[in-house]
């Protein structure tokens, strides 16, 4: 049997496709497990890291700006996604997966909506509250929609094929503990480890931020280890260095820049402090390893879902949040003041581990999985 899972554009939809792949082959140990993303761009290195197969179709997103060259984009988005799903159709006719499931973004839409058409029964997971314009689009088709908040199946009401199951989450997290991760990392019982990072692509204004507040606090305290992911989108990482340099950071031991942290299951289970964007899938890293943490939510996606994800934490002191919607505004003196406040505080960074975990749903893998292998077995 052949399951083909499809995802890409970001890690909040590659990571859980690779959790759903790690839970199947653990279920049916003989199942062969395929990818399939968006051509150009970092998807096939993350996916090929884990030991997938990566076929890859040319697709992207949409702009959601008006301005004239984002206006000719899209027109450019919108032949790709109706030649995308004919080229995904080849794809399949030559594959002959048995099921096909994908993780939401733009990169899903090709092979599921081929696999709707030519009868391969098929599913989705939406993590976030408002579902995606490919999910949206791919409701009525999917003989499972997965999703991991409440809010989303009131919004659905009516379909019989929505159920919520939570957020798929790589089995590494839930394998590697605290003084593990530690003793993997090298890291002292007296030094405290801090953990930022902006999403995969990264978050420019966000990056400034850090940086300075490393320059501040964590690199003047050599009982913390920092380490920040500036992210792996063109120039970010580059333009987040000369400013890493700019300071004179690179004399400093015990502070770090990296473009993107591809241990992230060890290096959280090791921090004592994360800082880090709001989406789904990281809210619920977090909370199965019961991180203390400063959420930034991006102003710039549809919905204000993150926002609206950080605030239900942040409600019931669960985490604490800066937020700006003109991230040119972000100072590093607030970050540093906050980190300083948590990091020097045990007995704080205690109760919001323990608040934190009661967002965690465990078993997410597991359900969704037996949902998929009846689906394998023709047993719907």
């Amino acid at each position: 049997m052949l399951m083909l899972m499809c995802c890409g554009g970001t890690g909040g939809h590659i990571y859980p496709a690779i959790a759903i792949a790690q839970t199947m082959q653990e279920l049916i140990p003989d199942l062969e497990i395929r990818f399939v993303g968006g051509t150009g761009g970092f998807d096939e290195d993350l996916i090929c890291r884990e030991g997938y197969p990566f076929h890859g179709i040319k697709i992207s997103g949409y702009n959601r700006s008006w301005r004239p060259k984002a206006i000719l984009s899209n027109i450019k988005t919108s032949i790709q996604a109706f030649t995308s799903v004919k080229t995904a159709k080849r794809l399949l006719a030559d594959l002959k997966p048995d099921l096909v499931v994908g993780t939401g973004g733009y990169a899903c839409w090709p092979a599921l909506k081929a696999a709707a058409r030519m009868g391969i029964p098929c599913a989705v997971h939406e993590s976030n509250v408002n579902p995606g314009l490919a999910v949206r689009m791919l409701l009525k088709k999917m003989d499972r929609v997965f999703v991991n908040f409440e809010e989303t199946v009131q919004a659905l009401k009516g379909r019989s094929n929505v159920e919520r199951v939570g957020m798929p989450v790589r089995r590494t997290f839930s394998k590697i503990d605290r003084a593990e991760a530690r003793q993997t990392l090298g890291l002292r019982d007296d030094q405290k480890l801090i953990v930022s990072f902006g999403g995969s692509g990264g978050a420019e204004y966000l990056n400034e931020a850090v940086i300075r507040m490393m320059d501040l606090f964590s690199s003047r305290h050599s009982e913390i280890v920092h380490i920040h992911s500036a992210g792996k989108r063109n120039g970010v990482y580059e333009d987040a260095k000369k400013t890493f340099d700019r300071f004179g950071l690179g004399q400093h031991s015990n502070v770090m820049l990296k473009p993107f942290i591809y241990d992230m299951p060890v290096q959280m289970a090791a921090a004592d402090l994360v800082i880090c964007r709001a989406g789904a899938m990281t809210i619920s890293e977090l909370a199965l390893l019961g991180k203390s943490a400063i959420l930034v939510p991006s102003p710039y996606v549809a919905g204000q879902h993150q926002y609206k994800n950080a605030m239900a934490l942040a409600d019931r002191g669960a985490a604490k949040v800066l937020f700006n919607e003109d991230e040119t505004r972000f100072t590093g003196e607030e970050f540093a003041s906050l980190a300083e406040q948590l990091i020097g505080d045990s007995s704080l960074r205690e109760e919001m581990s323990q608040k934190i975990k009661e967002f965690a749903l465990p078993d997410a893998n597991e359900r969704i999985a037996q949902e998929l292998k009846k689906l394998l077995q023709g047993d719907e």
